[in-house]
């Protein structure tokens, strides 16, 4: 673990059913794209936050966290770092309490205001690490 995250948190994000990622991409190679996948083969509920699509793989994006349904728990980003402290900022007035910031979408002011709003914040760690780690389909939908 980096920067004082704890594998008590990772466990807690992964145990969310209902995720949102920020940056989620139509393009395939792209680490938005292939985590928003990887949430749904491992059961997830995810909706995918893009300003520029209405949905993707069939399910309806939103452009912004404030367009998120209820009931979504937590937030991976995978953003430009600009785009992460203003989605993070959505995120608290919503009452989102769990952030994961993937490696690169980091900005010094996302993770200290979740520090300072007591919200669990994940950074430098690539969630792909830890999915691996879970069973497919864990989640009966």
């Amino acid at each position: 673990m980096s920067d004082g995250h704890s594998l008590k948190q990772v466990d807690a994000f992964l145990q969310l059913h209902h995720i949102a990622v920020a940056g989620a991409s139509r393009n395939p190679t792209k680490f938005g794209s292939l985590i928003f996948h990887e949430l749904r083969r491992y059961g997830y509920l995810v909706v995918p936050i893009n300003p520029h699509v209405q949905e993707l793989d069939g399910v309806k994006a939103v452009a912004d966290v404030n367009n998120l349904p209820d009931g979504v728990e937590g937030i991976v980003f995978v953003t430009p770092p600009d785009r992460t402290l203003m989605l993070v900022n959505q995120a608290a007035v919503k009452g989102i309490r769990h952030i994961w910031i993937q490696p690169g979408a980091d900005h010094p002011k996302a993770v200290d205001l979740c520090q300072q709003l007591d919200i669990s914040v994940i950074h430098h760690d690539c969630i792909l690490m830890y999915l691996a780690g879970q069973k497919p389909a864990r989640i009966k939908l």
